[in-house]
């Protein structure tokens, strides 16, 4: 590996011929050793990758260009793909180059005109220097779910021998490409070592004859040989036998290799080089394009190295396969041969697949780690909810039946849910593990208030028993593979104002320059606060480091980032974290007693209804809004039972099972106002509850002079209330038409208890 602050690279035409040199150089006085560089020529690199490009340049970095043309080429070019070109003149011979997010083999196209006149090829690496590890134990991972979902639900009822040559080269790469992550990495090697170091054996018994005069190692099917018909021969030997037989038959057991096992791993062997040769047949068959080359330099890698194992002495003794050992316990069970039974498997399995979102990870040469490991964190939360949830998702949906196949569903703005449920604390929590789940923003409750919104993940947590009404609780996650920490997510943490007002200004200068770090952080904003209902948005990023930020004291609402990253093993590092933290959030919408809990519940009721009330002058005497301040409407029956209100400053109300009395527990005893109508009064009084309700008996009214009284009667403490020159449009005709809308089943002058928002309307 060379590292350059230049490099060429020669442009051919689709002869092969060269027309002209593409020059790729670092801008100004940029430094080319730096962690990872930025250019690197690979060309007599003897470990390098016939899958990948020798002039390699990185992701997210500027680069200047020069275009030289061969003499005889003059004519006007633009180059392709033009979005990540900033040509300085109108000729496109110079300017400036952003690979950008790409990640893979980047093919740059020169046309003049609508013609291509030739073509170059970069690599464009991403910055992680471990992403084409992770890049293969991700795509092994989800061929390894989908495989598995295929052999389980829609496995053919019979095993396919043959490949269907009729296939187009553009299917049989994207399968070679499967095939290629599959058994290219450590695994598959150290599986061939250990078959080629222990293979399988299994003992023969044959039936040798031997004359008399030879060794025989004396047993009981000996003995009886010897006494058996037969012919026989005349031998002077002392042994009471005058004659022995002519030839003894001896049981001989002798070891063999060519069992069914090693006969299945030199059938999977043969058949993935059969397979190779056609996808090179078929990629012959498309013009010589710079893809179809070096898709010809993968295939021939994959075919060299098949052909060195199955030259090993092993596979010269063992014959052909004539049946498949299926219910084998080496297959299933021994080290080496079960890695190669369940690779066969999943490629067989895999085969039978074509994958929508395909093309955005391998297609074109692209190796598009981060798409990748959106798609990847998907399956591990379904993992995750999996586990949480006791049982197994049904992935069917995941799986689309087409005319010509089945198909992998699973791709980019494509919504797909799951479903399961769980049971805590007493309550079921129904849940839906959404996929790109778009929350429209003319989709009422169940979407975005502001602006159409589309998080990578969703979990949509339902609990029984909400008091009525339907409750939801939304969380949130997108996945962030080019991040590594905190910092790189959020930006920093200052603890001092000054130090807050610096990273804004900071931030300014930083949206100004499109390059903020805080994008995603007001991303998670925008999820958590646009769409309805959502109680927390978090970020996914192969990182170390965790963290959490409630609203409030309690777990939800909160934003926070989590990291998972992929490892050979296929257990994603973090992934215990990211499961704990979705218990817990199971467990708090469980719990009834959460403060979160009650803020949804009054949420709910104070948005549940259009009351389109008009604008009326504020009230001194509110404690609370006037949704929520609770008001009885008490009927006064004559002039004297005012000027008694009046005196004691009390209001009474029959208790006692009588018709229209007030029972224990009732809501008008809860009320913090009194409104005062009747048909001899022309405008309603307005009072405050002053105490506590007192219960008096018919003696004690009495005493205090009440007209009349009979039985006992609860009477409520009542204070003045601040003069309002508005409430004289209260009138009793209006206090009597509210009672009538609130309760219309409510006797005559029976006390009614409503809010100060209806008499408002």
């Amino acid at each position: 590996m060379r590292v350059c602050h230049s490099i060429a690279v020669k442009v051919r035409d689709a002869a092969g011929k060269t027309i002209g040199t593409l020059s790729v150089s670092l801008p100004g006085q940029a430094s080319a050793n730096t962690t990872p560089p930025p250019l690197i020529d690979m060309t007599d690199d003897p470990t390098l990758d016939p899958a990948l490009a020798p002039v390699q340049l990185l992701e997210g970095a500027e680069y200047r260009y020069a275009f030289e043309p061969d003499l005889g080429l003059d004519v006007p070019i633009i180059l392709e793909p033009r979005e990540i070109f900033s040509p300085d003149t109108a000729d496109w011979r110079t300017g400036r180059m952003r690979p950008g997010l790409y990640t893979g083999t980047l093919p740059i196209v020169v046309l003049s005109g609508d013609q291509e006149v030739g073509r170059a090829v970069v690599e464009v690496r991403s910055r992680k220097l471990d992403y084409l590890s992770q890049y293969q134990w991700m795509l092994e991972e989800i061929a390894d779910s989908m495989a598995e979902l295929v052999m389980e639900r829609f496995a053919p009822t019979e095993q396919r021998f043959r490949l269907d040559e009729s296939t187009d080269a553009a299917t049989l790469y994207a399968r070679f490409a499967m095939l290629k992550w599959l058994f290219s990495g450590e695994s598959f090697e150290a599986a061939i070592q250990q078959i080629l170091s222990y293979p399988h054996r299994a003992w023969m018994d044959e039936m040798e004859y031997r004359r008399p005069g030879q060794p025989i190692r004396m047993s009981s099917r000996v003995a009886q040989r010897l006494s058996q018909p037969g012919p026989r021969i005349a031998c002077d030997t002392g042994l009471l036998l005058p004659a022995l037989p002519k030839e003894i038959a001896v049981l001989r057991t002798e070891s063999t290799l060519d069992t069914p096992e090693n006969r299945f791993v030199k059938f999977v062997l043969l058949h993935w080089q059969h397979f190779t040769h056609e996808v090179a047949s078929a990629l012959l068959r498309e013009p010589a394009t710079a893809p179809v080359k070096r898709g010809l330099r993968e295939v021939q890698a994959v075919s060299e190295k098949l052909q060195t194992v199955l030259a090993s002495g092993l596979f010269r003794e063992v014959g052909d396969l004539t049946f498949l050992p299926s219910g084998s316990q080496v297959l299933q069970k021994r080290s080496g041969y079960r890695d190669i039974y369940r690779a066969y498997l999943q490629f067989e399995a895999a085969a039978l697949l074509t994958w929508d979102g395909g093309e955005d990870v391998y297609g074109a040469g692209k190796r598009d780690v981060a798409t990748l490991y959106e798609y990847w964190v998907f399956i591990q939360l379904i993992k995750v909810m999996e586990r949480l949830c006791g049982r197994e998702f049904d992935l069917s949906q995941l799986i689309e039946l087409r005319p010509d196949g089945m198909g992998v569903s699973l791709r980019r703005g494509k919504s797909r849910r799951l479903k399961g449920q769980i049971n805590r604390l007493g309550r079921t929590l129904h849940i839906e593990l959404w996929f790109n789940r778009t929350f429209g923003h003319r989709t009422g409750n169940r979407g975005s208030w502001s602006r159409p919104m589309r998080p990578d993940y969703s979990i949509l947590i339902k609990p029984d028993t909400t008091y009525g009404e339907p409750d939801e609780v939304w969380i949130h996650f997108d996945a962030k593979y080019r991040v590594d920490s905190i910092t790189g997510l959020f930006g920093d943490d200052p603890i001092t104002e000054e130090g807050e007002a610096r990273l804004l200004d900071e931030e300014q200068s930083a949206e100004a320059r499109q390059v903020s770090k805080r994008a995603d952080l007001l991303k998670m904003h925008a999820y958590r606060d646009a769409i309805r209902r959502s109680a927390g948005a978090y970020v996914i990023y192969p990182g170390t480091e965790r963290e959490l930020l409630p609203r409030f004291h309690e777990l939800l609402p909160g934003l926070g980032a989590f990291a998972l990253r992929p490892t050979r093993d296929g257990k994603g590092t973090g992934l215990e974290g990211l499961l704990e933290f979705i218990d817990d959030v199971l467990t708090h919408v469980a719990t009834q007693t959460t403060q979160h809990e009650r803020a949804r519940y009054w949420l709910r009721e104070s948005v549940r209804d259009d009351y389109h009330v008009a604008a009326h002058p504020a009230v001194p005497f509110l404690s609370k809004p006037p949704a929520d301040t609770i008001v009885l409407l008490g009927y006064v029956r004559s002039p004297e039972q005012l000027r008694w209100i009046h005196q004691q400053r009390l209001y009474n109300m029959r208790t006692g099972g009588r018709r229209g009395s007030v029972l224990p527990g009732s809501k008008v005893l809860a009320a913090e106002l009194v409104v005062l109508y009747g048909p001899h009064m022309e405008t309603a009084e307005v009072w405050r509850v002053g105490g506590m309700s007192l219960v008096l008996s018919e003696h004690e009214m009495r005493e205090l002079g009440y007209p009349n009284p009979h039985g006992r009667y609860v009477c409520v403490p009542l204070e003045n209330t601040p003069d309002v020159a508005w409430l004289a449009d209260l009138t009793s005709e209006r206090v009597t038409t509210v009672k009538a809308r609130t309760n219309p089943l409510a006797r005559f002058g029976e006390p009614v208890a409503t809010t100060w928002l209806q008499l408002l309307r």
